[in-house]
């Protein structure tokens, strides 16, 4: 599913309400005060606040890895990065990108938190250190990324904000 142009405007017009929402997809949205600025990069949709922001992106199979088609294994690689043992139904060197891209992101078992909001699942981690927590919603077979840097409770903020449509 490529991001849709609809997504943006919506996100754009709830600027007007008292609480604005992001539309992430057919069913998934997130209620948040508004932002003073927004920024349109690429696939990603940024919200900048005085001194934490965060991204969304709908996960691509073939953009999400640079030089790597994941189209099709984009569920179940995203969940591998929270869950290792699934690793072990990869191919070497899948299992290794995975392993790797944990790293990236910071994921470690110390710090991986998993919640469901209706049918939806959220699986995140937040690095105190780095001030940096990534979020992946999984709706309708379909991942989507929050990526965010700011403080602990920016982050707890923004998982809260995650609801149904």
């Amino acid at each position: 599913m490529k991001v849709q142009g609809w997504m943006l405007l919506a996100a754009l017009a709830g600027g007007a309400q008292a609480e604005p929402k992001l539309v992430i997809s057919a069913g998934a949205q997130l209620r948040l005060a508004a932002a003073p600025t927004l920024v349109h990069s690429g696939p990603l949709l940024v919200y900048q606040y005085g001194d934490w922001s965060f991204s969304h992106e709908a996960l691509q199979g073939d953009s999400f890895y640079q030089g790597v088609d994941l189209t099709g294994m984009e569920v179940p690689f995203v969940r591998s990065l929270f869950e290792p043992r699934l690793r072990q139904e990869f191919a070497p060197w899948l299992a290794a990108l995975s392993e790797e891209q944990a790293q990236v992101l910071d994921i470690t078992e110390a710090n991986i938190n998993h919640s469901k909001v209706g049918d939806m699942e959220v699986w995140s981690s937040y690095n105190p250190q780095a001030r940096r927590g990534e979020a992946f919603i999984f709706i309708d077979q379909a991942v989507h990324r929050l990526s965010m840097k700011g403080g602990k409770a920016q982050f707890d903020e923004l998982l809260s904000a995650i609801s149904r449509r």
